[in-house]
C-alpha cells in the first residue's frame, strides 16, 4: 500500500505520520510536494482513495473517507489478492 502527502514540506508530512508511530510493513508514504501525483490521477482534493489489481489497473476508486475496517472492505481486498 502506498500512501502520499501533499504537504507543503517534508517536516510536517514527518510529524504526521509520526503521531502514528510504526507502519505496517508493507505501507510506504510518498512526499507529493509539487502535486504532480493528484495531477496524473485528476484528484481534486484529499482523502481519495486508488485501489490497483495484480495487473495495476484501477480496480475501484473512493472519493472522501471511507470506513477500511469493515468485513465487505476486507472480503474485497482478500478477492483481489487472491486474482
Amino acid at each position: 500500500m502506498v500512501a502520499y502527502s501533499q504537504d507543503e514540506d517534508h517536516e510536517k508530512m514527518r510529524n504526521f505520520l509520526l503521531a502514528f508511530g510504526d507502519l505496517p510493513k508493507g505501507f510506504d508514504v510518498a512526499w507529493d510536494r509539487d502535486g504532480s501525483i493528484a495531477k496524473r490521477f485528476g484528484v481534486p482534493k484529499l482523502p481519495e482513495s486508488f485501489i490497483f489489481d495484480r495487473e495495476r489497473h484501477l480496480a475501484r476508486r473512493v472519493e472522501g473517507y471511507d470506513d477500511w475496517s469493515t468485513p465487505g472492505v476486507s472480503a474485497y481486498v482478500r478477492m483481489l489478492i487472491a486474482e
